[in-house]
């Protein structure tokens, strides 16, 4: 390689002085008198231009392949995927942590009435705090779709008429059948929510009934995507 530098420079120079005299070198002849010789350097020129660039460009793919297929790419590689690995799981359990949830127990035996909303009091998920176990609404936090749940459970020998409300619009209805021994009714809906959107359970009807309560009956519900 040094040699073929050394080379380079005395060509480059020669090309140079070639250039300057655009062809044209100057002789003596026998008698003293100045001649000039015309002489065609183009084709040497580029000729000279592409063993330089093809001496160039096998030297650079020669380094490019020993660093590629060298253990250090490898080792960079594998890094950096694991790198990304780990900020996509950190950007996971944060979206997951940070999804509004909520489930919430009818604590004790609740005489449900009127157009009362029934109050789950006993909250066990509430993550937003977007659920108010003293209005037993759930409010939501952001547009998405969200599923929504409830258990009622009537005690004894008694029925339970109830509502599932949407802001102020009546969206499901809700029965259990009076039996010999306590019944249920159990309900799941999918319910596309925009921000601030209100979700509660309300009594139909004006007779009161009695709700189970001591974790038969809940409410609950979680953003979907």
């Amino acid at each position: 390689m040094t040699l073929f530098c050394i080379f380079m420079v005395f060509v480059a120079t020669a090309d140079c002085s070639l250039r300057q005299l655009n062809g044209r070198i100057p002789t003596i002849d026998g008698k003293g008198v100045p001649l000039t010789v015309d002489l065609d350097v183009s084709e040497f020129n580029k000729n000279l231009e592409t063993i330089v660039k093809e001496d160039l460009v096998a030297e650079i793919n020669d380094k490019f392949s020993t660093y590629i297929n060298g253990s250090r790419i490898t080792e960079l590689v594998e890094n950096v995927c694991k790198h990304e690995i780990t900020l996509l799981k950190q950007d996971l359990m944060k979206e997951i942590k940070n999804k509004p949830a909520f489930f919430a127990f009818l604590k004790s035996n609740t005489i449900f009435s009127g157009d009362n909303v029934l109050k789950f009091d006993e909250v066990t998920t509430n993550i937003g705090q977007n659920y108010n176990p003293s209005t037993g609404v759930f409010t939501a936090p952001k547009e998405g779709v969200y599923q929504i749940s409830c258990v009622m459970v009537a005690g004894g020998r008694n029925n339970i008429h109830y509502w599932l409300y949407k802001n102020k619009e009546r969206f499901s209805y809700g029965y259990t059948s009076p039996t010999a021994h306590a019944n249920s009714n159990t309900q799941n809906w999918i319910l596309e929510l925009k921000k601030g959107d209100r979700v509660f359970i309300q009594h139909r009807g004006s007779p009161g009934e009695v709700v189970h309560g001591l974790r038969h009956s809940y409410f609950s519900g979680h953003l979907l995507f």
